[in-house]
């Protein structure tokens, strides 16, 4: 597993009509990013609306991914305040056939959640796990911030990947710890930082652009990986005013108008949410044509 986790990983959103899964969708989502150089999956996290799914729905998600992920990797997305809870989500996860799972640290008291709770959540989930974790550090949606003086207390541990930070401020400590963990995998979480992110030693990122510009995120990927940095500057350029015009602005709503214009299938958000109206969309659009990425 530990070898595979690298390159773009695709924070998959989840199609609905009329508020009800549209598998076709999804399915033929799937087909068209598998043919990509795509590395992976994550499953039911925020862009998946997973929040706003039953347990059902989330199980029936899960399995589909991990049916049709072809060679691809599938993250599952699993989160709780309790050690026995997120365990427990774990193996569930495990049977429905994910190869890993993203867990950010408690968060619901944020005032309790001390460094020692945060070391001891994720070891005792490492020593029990079927499945590996990658954790998650995202202090905009959690209030919590995983520090690198605590990161590096877990880096070594064999049943934990790796680090996915949406938050940037913590980004280049956690990239300092490879130093002494090598096998320890950074990941970016924002297609805004992802080239000076791997310029600085991530392993890869968890974006949610890659649910429409797959091939562009693989193509900024491999043009560093073989030191062609004028080129990889050049589309980061592109892809950073795509994501703070779609991803940043929007959400995940943006992100299912901007993989419709582009061929793919986004549905629509689960109520209360919406997608862009109008003029959100016709500026979407123009984001993309102005970028070189639609015609």
């Amino acid at each position: 597993m530990n070898n595979r986790m690298n390159g773009v990983i695709v924070s998959l959103v989840t199609p609905f009509q009329n508020d009800e899964i549209r598998e076709d969708f999804l399915l033929e989502n799937l087909k068209k990013l598998n043919e990509t150089p795509i590395s992976g999956y994550l499953a039911l996290g925020g862009n998946g609306e997973s929040q706003s799914m039953t347990h059902a729905e989330q199980s029936r998600i899960l399995s589909l991914i991990a049916e049709q992920k072809g060679e691809k990797i599938v993250l599952a997305s699993v989160a709780s305040d309790s050690t026995k809870v997120l365990l427990e989500k774990s193996k569930w996860a495990a049977d429905l056939g994910a190869d890993g799972i993203r867990v950010p640290c408690p968060h619901y008291n944020p005032k309790h959640v001390s460094r020692d709770v945060i070391i001891r959540f994720f070891l005792d989930i490492a020593e029990k796990t079927p499945i590996p974790i990658l954790l998650y550090n995202a202090p905009a949606l959690s209030g919590i911030s995983i520090a690198p003086s605590t990161l590096e207390l877990l880096a070594d541990n064999p049943n934990i990947l790796g680090i996915k930070d949406s938050s940037l401020t913590s980004l280049y400590g956690y990239l300092n710890i490879k130093r002494k963990s090598p096998d320890f995998k950074i990941f970016a979480g924002s297609a805004s930082f992802f080239l000076p992110a791997l310029m600085a030693g991530a392993a890869g990122g968890d974006m949610s652009l890659a649910n429409y510009l797959p091939e562009a995120c693989t193509d900024l990927f491999n043009y560093f990986k073989t030191g062609n940095i004028k080129k990889a500057q050049d589309l980061h350029g592109r892809l950073l005013a795509v994501n703070t015009g779609v991803s940043s602005k929007w959400g995940f709503p943006g992100v299912k108008a901007a993989m419709s214009l582009l061929g793919y299938y986004g549905g629509e958000a689960r109520t209360p949410y919406t997608l862009p109206d109008k003029t959100g969309i016709e500026n979407i659009k123009q984001i993309l044509t102005g970028e070189g990425f639609l015609t």
